[in-house]
């Protein structure tokens, strides 16, 4: 099996391929990921062992190591974010400015435009709710317009 991506959780997950290994059942799956763990994971591990249904010890795993990655790429988000906010400029003149400081870096884009919708006033961010399924370029030109 190949070892573990700890900068791409999901593409691992996907190009792990279990059934060549003999990995077939979910305890299998699960004992097979666990070998390829590096050590500073192993509290998602035990974490998951005693937390989780342990009927399906694979699946709450990998949801478990799932969790930890969205809290790192939260925090990787806002240092990056921290220092842009809205000052005299516009909604819309914010947004390239954001996705040029996270540059090469990919992250959800759920957790994206969370972030990008917490960068508005209060008011702005009512409204916004409403319109979750659009673009983030379509909210940054919609809270230009409330504003």
């Amino acid at each position: 099996m190949i070892s573990f991506w700890p900068d791409n959780i999901k593409a691992w997950y996907t190009k792990a391929d279990f059934h060549d290994h003999g990995a077939n059942g979910t305890r299998a799956q699960f004992l097979a990921v666990v070998k390829t763990l590096p050590r500073e994971f192993n509290w998602y591990v035990t974490h998951s062992m005693f937390t989780s249904d342990v009927s399906k010890p694979y699946e709450a795993l990998k949801r478990s190591i799932h969790k930890c990655r969205d809290l790192t790429d939260r925090q990787r988000l806002d240092q990056l974010l921290s220092s842009i906010d809205l000052q005299h400029g516009s909604i819309t003149d914010m947004l390239p400015t954001m996705r040029e400081v996270i540059g090469q870096r990919t992250f959800d884009d759920g957790l994206f435009r969370r972030r990008f919708l917490s960068k508005h006033p209060q008011q702005v961010q009512a409204v916004l709710v409403s319109f979750q399924n659009n673009a983030v370029d379509e909210l940054a030109a919609s809270a230009d317009r409330i504003l």
